[in-house]
């Protein structure tokens, strides 16, 4: 089995898994990333006239339809996808909780395809994604055949390239990082001598005993066993690093791994889009920056650098090849 299925099978196995506690575990999408699509909703679908199709990919537990489909009407159709069988079912009861007037759909992806004709979509939304795919040809390739000419692409909630190359910002990060988190200077220290290993059992090992992610790891390598995709378990950190496969740090600060480059995505992918909308935001990632200096300081960085924060939100628009 090549490493793009195994990343797809692993993801979904921990997808599944994951649907309960899922939104619990992810406040920084379920409460910061509301008013960004709130505002995409509102430039969606504002003074539209004509029946709008709307694919989500990666719907998870529902959080994308949660913000848009307010704004839909009984004329519109709003699909839902998902590699995760169980997430699309947590989707499918949150959004009957709803009276929302649209239509859905739900449809379970391999990852690879979806069973939908050229051009039927108008608008399709991606959001806390793109960082789990381990193939972007393949994946763009049928972005771009399922989207109508002057059809948008929503992204959101990405890692942004700029961000991890920019050695100030880097490095300033990873200043605070370790001024907020005392414990990774000891890690980083034993690392240089050479005892990391043994320093990062002991350290994560109390944490783990109380994480639900080791029961998830321990199952999904079970599985994967049974399956005969792999032949021993994986370490924690190679399935994280495997789930989240694009990012620079899953797991680990990985190297190989810069985020993800928007001018990328446009050359080698989608030649025939461009950038409509596009934002960057969190310059001091995963770090509370709700004191009066840091967030003073999160600002003059947001100031100085608008196009490199850590995490992005871009939406595309589709022309004629």
């Amino acid at each position: 089995m090549n490493e793009n299925k195994l990343v797809l099978r692993i993801n979904e196995l921990f997808h599944d898994l994951e649907q309960t506690d899922y939104d619990k575990k992810h406040k920084d999408i379920f409460v910061g990333e509301v008013g960004r699509w709130k505002n995409a909703s509102a430039f969606l679908l504002e003074n539209n006239r004509n029946p709008v199709t709307i694919l989500d990919i990666g719907s998870g537990t529902g959080f994308v339809p949660m913000q848009i489909c307010g704004k839909m009407s009984e004329r519109d159709t709003f699909i839902c996808s998902d590699i995760s069988e169980k997430m699309l079912s947590v989707c499918k009861k949150k959004i009957a909780e709803h009276n929302f007037n649209c239509n859905f759909s739900f449809v379970k992806s391999d990852g690879f395809s979806l069973n939908l004709q050229d051009g039927s979509v108008n608008v399709i939304t991606i959001n806390s994604v793109l960082h789990h795919i381990p193939d972007f040809n393949t994946f763009f390739k049928e972005i771009s055949r399922i989207l109508k000419v002057n059809g948008l692409l929503i992204i959101g909630h990405e890692p942004n390239s700029l961000f991890y190359r920019d050695k100030f910002l880097w490095y300033n990060y990873r200043f605070f990082f370790f001024m907020m988190n005392p414990a990774q200077i000891i890690l980083a220290i034993t690392k240089k001598i050479g005892l990391f290993e043994i320093a990062s059992h002991i350290f994560h090992k109390v944490h783990r005993d109380k994480s639900d992610n080791q029961k998830i790891i321990s199952r999904i390598n079970e599985q994967l066993i049974n399956e005969r995709l792999i032949q021993k378990p994986l370490s924690y950190g190679r399935i994280m690093e495997l789930i989240d496969v694009q990012s620079p740090t899953a797991g680990k600060i990985r190297k190989d791994k810069k985020g993800i480059d928007i001018s990328s995505i446009l050359a080698n992918h989608l030649s025939n889009f461009k950038i409509e909308k596009i934002e960057t935001y969190n310059h001091l990632p995963r770090l509370n920056t709700n004191g009066f200096f840091m967030k003073k300081y999160s600002e003059l960085l947001s100031n100085t650098f608008p196009q490199k924060g850590a995490t992005f939100f871009v939406i595309f628009k589709k022309y004629e090849q």
